[in-house]
């Protein structure tokens, strides 16, 4: 947190708070501010697991963050801005933290999405051989990778699929 909040100015705590939430996001996201540009790959690593951590420990309360920023000494106003921009955004911080929680067990769904293929007629002397249903999904493990993963889905595999939904309480 001392590197955002010693070369910080107010106007710039913004700046650096979203590029560091596109990295949290995304591993590779480049860095393409002036100003975090200018800080060093590490300094900024440390800054990007800083506020990961004070948004662990305060669960992006930002009350509470606002206490124990101040209690480290630092400037009353950058800390207003800093908490400001996580309040606007805190559904988008509280949804990455519990991504990065859950890819820390195995892989999690981050999207996902169906592609249906309607038949509008067959013969009965013909099979159907291509699938009814296409699922597409994106998955991410602990190290914030995506990995896009296709699946056909037969005739049989969607009727045992729609039973377990319906019988589900």
């Amino acid at each position: 947190m001392d590197i955002i909040f010693n070369i910080c100015s107010i106007e710039d705590i913004e700046t650096v708070t979203g590029e560091i939430y596109s990295c949290l996001l995304d591993e590779n996201h480049p860095r393409t501010t002036k100003i975090t540009t200018s800080i060093g790959e590490n300094d900024f690593n440390r800054a990007k697991d800083a506020v990961k951590n004070i948004l662990k420990e305060t669960k992006c309360d930002t009350e509470r963050m606002n206490k124990i920023l101040k209690e480290k000494g630092y400037n009353e106003e950058l800390i207003n801005a800093f908490c400001s921009y996580v309040e606007q955004r805190k559904n988008s911080f509280l949804a990455l933290l519990l991504l990065q929680h859950n890819s820390l067990f195995g892989e999690t769904v981050v999207t996902f999405d169906w592609l249906v293929k309607l038949v509008f007629g067959v013969s009965e002397l013909k099979k159907i051989k291509y699938p009814l249903l296409q699922l597409a999904m994106t998955t991410t493990n602990d190290k914030q990778v995506h990995t896009h993963r296709s699946y056909d889905i037969s005739k049989e595999m969607l009727i045992k699929l729609i039973d377990v939904l319906e019988n589900i309480e």
